[in-house]
């Protein structure tokens, strides 16, 4: 019973982590980066877990530099949450794909892509609603934290999908103004 206790208790904790983070006042202070680390560095922070379930994490960057006006580790939480759903949705095998572009060459565009089990066109609506999960044990407040965060930095947050082909995350978020 302890293991069980112990397990709920650090499920607890995860939850109401999530939600002070959701109360928390918006984002600080934003910084010049490159979008370009910081998907890096996810990647690099991920990579051990997805080959633990045999997936690869491919990067794909249409250009050297993606530089925006962002606060880097609130956009990490993001990456991080977003691409752990595409590693848990695939599985065992599969590959997940980053694609980063720009987009009118006035938005980075962020594409993640997996080729995991999909998600029922009548479910789509409903992801990124307060304590609406497709996971069994998962809360809800991830996706939404994400859409705090994407919109608290003027961006979007899209997701298609196709039941047993994959989804993919759709993320733009505005260039600096002063890009070269």
């Amino acid at each position: 019973y302890a293991d069980v206790m112990l397990s709920e208790l650090n499920r607890i904790d995860k939850i109401v982590s999530d939600l002070l983070i959701l109360a928390k006042p918006e984002i600080g202070q934003f910084e010049k980066t490159d979008l370009k680390t910081v998907i890096e560095n996810v990647v690099s922070l991920l990579n051990t877990q997805a080959i633990m379930n045999n997936i690869e994490i491919k990067t794909d960057f249409d250009g050297q530099s993606f530089i925006i006006e962002c606060e880097p580790d609130k956009l990490k939480q993001v990456f991080i949450n977003v691409i752990k759903n595409a590693i848990e949705a695939s599985e065992n095998n599969g590959k997940i794909t980053i694609h980063t572009s720009w987009l009118d060459n006035e938005q980075v565009l962020m594409q993640v892509q997996d080729e995991g089990i999909g998600i029922p066109p009548e479910r789509i609506p409903k992801l990124g609603e307060p304590f609406y999960s497709t996971k069994e044990k998962g809360t809800g407040l991830g996706l939404m934290m994400c859409n705090k965060i994407i919109k608290a930095h003027n961006g979007t947050i899209k997701i298609t999908s196709e039941e047993s082909v994959g989804t993919t995350v759709h993320i733009t978020l505005p260039k600096s103004p002063d890009n070269v």
